[in-house]
């Protein structure tokens, strides 16, 4: 799998950030962290819809919506549509008509209501074990074979059912294999194989640019129910840190 060089993966994060109406709740770790594999998948010619469950300010939201090609489609889903997210939507991503929102519980969803073939899944919605145990189910076949699935409030203090859901289902499942944590969020594939060409593809970004980054740290093959992953801990350079400023 091909390694993105940080020019990209800058550039990709720098419009986003320039243009989405509101800093936060998605922290910058994160942003990065995204923008580095969606440029992977973008390097690497993986291509295919996208899902997000949990929008709110639509701030993760607004990053797919950036890094979607030609003839791609992004499905979201909330229980309700913000402030934030009309303001953006009806100002810097007007011209962006590749999206459906559906406003609407997972909980009384089924699958076939979802789009097939998603490169990239966001699991942002309700925090209690039956929420993310549901949503994991609901969303396993709508991974493409290349496809990246990111639960997030994973390991959170405040939001233990999350971590238990997950692990019950990791456990007892093997469609989506974890192969990166990093602030919170845990990335899945679809097979192992993937899964371990993206965590060392992943690897390989961070050693190549620590430096343009500014620190980060990272553990490589830690065992997580029998399976390796890759966990990262970076802290922005000035450069990086000033695109919030």
């Amino acid at each position: 799998m091909l390694v993105p060089g940080f020019a990209g993966t800058f550039s990709l994060l720098e419009t986003y950030i320039g243009k989405r109406p509101r800093r936060g709740p998605f922290p910058l770790e994160s942003a990065l962290t995204w923008s580095i594999l969606l440029n992977t998948q973008s390097l690497n010619e993986i291509r295919g819809s996208v899902l997000e469950i949990g929008v709110e300010f639509g701030t993760s939201a607004f990053l797919l919506l950036e890094a979607l090609h030609p003839g791609e489609h992004a499905t979201l889903i909330d229980l309700a549509t913000t402030r934030d997210w009309m303001d953006g939507i009806n100002g810097p991503y007007r011209d962006q008509a590749d999206y459906t929102f559906i406003v609407g519980n997972t909980l009384h969803m089924e699958q076939s209501q979802l789009p097939g073939g998603c490169r990239w899944i966001h699991i942002d919605g309700g925090h209690l074990h039956r929420h993310v145990l549901n949503d994991l189910q609901l969303t396993a076949n709508s991974l493409s074979e290349d496809g990246i699935l990111v639960l997030d409030d994973f390991f959170e203090i405040r939001w233990p059912d999350v971590t238990f859901a997950a692990m019950e289902y990791l456990k007892d499942n093997e469609q989506i294999f974890p192969f990166l944590l990093v602030n919170r969020k845990l990335y899945c594939a679809r097979s192992e194989d993937r899964a371990g060409q993206y965590a060392r593809t992943f690897a390989s970004f961070v050693r190549e640019n620590v430096t343009a980054i500014g620190q980060a740290r990272y553990w490589e093959n830690v065992e997580m129910l029998g399976r390796t992953v890759l966990v990262v801990k970076m802290d922005m350079s000035e450069r990086l840190a000033s695109l919030e400023k």
